[in-house]
């Protein structure tokens, strides 16, 4: 991932954006290399081709929420021009499991985020290498400086 750079996001209402059409998909665990991880990643992105800063996103109680209960908030930040990806429904309480997932949930967005965005949004690209943004809520947000130490 090269070096690491701490991003604090405020998101307040411009003017300045429009609210762009999104895409929605979610992509199921049985597609990750660790079959024993049980999680889904959540998809939000803008349906208008252009290359976009991808963020990793955390839900509350270490990942365990699905991302629906945030949906506006989410929606909010992929129509200001993000793709919005959020790890959910993950299945261990243990914090150090859930590191190694998320550690796991990271290399296969790098090997196979874009094949699948040229798949259902054609043109659309994630800059992982430059502008990746890792984002938790609660106790994700220690995971995420696990994740990063």
């Amino acid at each position: 991932m090269g070096s690491t750079s701490f991003i604090l996001l405020l998101f307040l209402t411009c003017s300045a954006y429009s609210a762009q059409e999104l895409i929605k998909f979610t992509i199921s665990s049985y597609i990750l290399p660790d079959k024993k991880l049980q999680m889904e990643l959540d998809v939000v992105t803008p349906r208008t081709p252009s290359e976009y800063a991808p963020i990793v996103y955390m839900s509350g109680l270490a990942g365990f929420l699905p991302s629906y209960v945030q949906e506006n908030l989410i929606d909010s930040v992929a129509e200001s021009g993000y793709i919005f990806l959020t790890v959910s429904k993950l299945q261990s309480p243990n914090p150090e499991h859930i590191t190694n997932s998320l550690k796991s949930v990271i290399t296969w967005l790098n090997e196979n985020l874009q094949l699948v965005l040229n798949n259902r949004v054609p043109g659309v690209v994630a800059d992982l290498d430059n502008r990746l943004i890792l984002m938790g809520h609660s106790i994700a947000g220690r995971i995420i400086t696990e994740y990063l130490n």
